[in-house]
This record gives structure tokens, sequence and C-alpha cells, in this order.
């Protein structure tokens, strides 16, 4: 009896250990799995946000440029400046996004998860007026690369609908009639990447 005791025992030991590490395995897979589920407290910084995220209540303005008046969405916050356009599939002919920041830097744009195509002017907002410093049509939807960078340091960035600007016939050097709510709306910073460029990973 003792002999079959002890050539018992391995077979039962290696059972148990096997038992163990299945369950291990199940446990940790649970755990990935229910954490994938969860809704981040908030959007990812890297621009992946599910579709189905709320989009953010951007307020609302009015401005002229080119002699069209339009409706403009405010993103002067690092949240909205990171949502922008994506998921939108329609933009009426006089709406638009006003991209502010709290101080001028070199910008650059990307088209992650936006579903249609737009048109940029970066805005120059000096003491003898704002003006346009350059400008991107046709920007192609979910493009990540190249990003669509503006010409030197600026505070201010307009989003339109595709092909806006040359029908009505706005381009880099032109001055733009901004409202005093605009040039002095408030911006918060956004502390862990410059807004709207794609981190790349080391």
């Amino acid at each position: 009896m003792s002999g079959e005791a002890m050539a018992i025992g391995p077979v039962v030991i290696r059972s148990i250990v096997l038992s163990l590490a299945v369950l291990g395995l199940l446990f940790l897979f649970s755990a990935c799995r229910d954490g994938s589920t969860k809704s981040p407290v908030d959007p990812p910084l890297n621009g992946d946000y599910p579709a189905d995220w709320p989009r953010p209540d951007y307020p609302r303005t009015a401005m002229t440029l080119g002699g069209v008046d339009l409706t403009v969405e405010v993103a002067a916050d690092s949240k909205s400046r990171r949502y922008g356009m994506m998921f939108v599939q329609e933009m009426p002919e006089d709406w638009g996004m006003m991209f502010i920041y709290p101080e001028k830097k070199p910008l650059g744009f990307w088209m992650r998860n936006t579903r249609i195509s737009l048109d940029i002017a970066f805005i120059a907002d000096l003491e003898s007026g704002a003006r346009i410093v350059n400008v991107h049509s046709g920007m192609v939807p979910g493009q990540e690369s190249p990003n669509y960078p503006s010409l030197g340091a600026i505070r201010m960035a307009l989003e339109l609908p595709n092909g806006w600007l040359e029908r009505h016939g706005v381009k880099a050097g032109d001055s733009v009639d901004l409202p005093e709510a605009l040039r002095t709306w408030p911006s918060g910073t956004d502390p862990v990447f410059q807004p709207n460029i794609p981190i790349i990973d080391p």
C-alpha cells in the first residue's frame, strides 16, 4: 500500500498544480476582458476614442470670414480640442470650429476618427489685426500622416467644410474680422502633450 501511495502522490500533485495554473489563466483572462469593456474616466490622450463617446458640449459664437457669416463651435480646452470634429457626419456651409490655445505655438492637425473632409485656416492674432497665416484644403478623412501644420507659432485654427476656402475666395494673407469674444476667449492648457499631434510610442 505504501508503494502505491508513493506512486500516486506525484500524479495527484501534478494534477493540483495543473488545475491551479488553469484557474490562474482563467482569472487573468477574465480580468483583462472586464478591464477592456469598462468606460475610461477620460478619453485616451492619443485620440483612440470609442465611436459612441459623447461629443463635448461646445459653446458657439458668431464671426465673419470672407464676408460670410459663420456660426463657430469653440474648442478652447484640452478635452474639446482633442475631440474636435471626430465622428461628425456632415457640416453645414455656414458652420465651423475654432480651436483656441492659451499661447502661440506651432500647431499640427490630423484627421484621426474624422469622417468628413475639411479645410483649415491657421490664424495669427496680431496687434495690427488678425490674419490667415496658411491654409490646408481637402484634409483627408481618417488620415493620420502627414499632419497638417501651421507655418509658425499661432494661437487659433479654424476648421471649415471641405472646399469652403476656395468657394469663398479666402486664402493665406487675408485679414480676419475676429470678434472680441474670440480674441479674449479663455483657454485651458494641455499639460500632457501638444494637442492634435499624434503620440509616437517609443
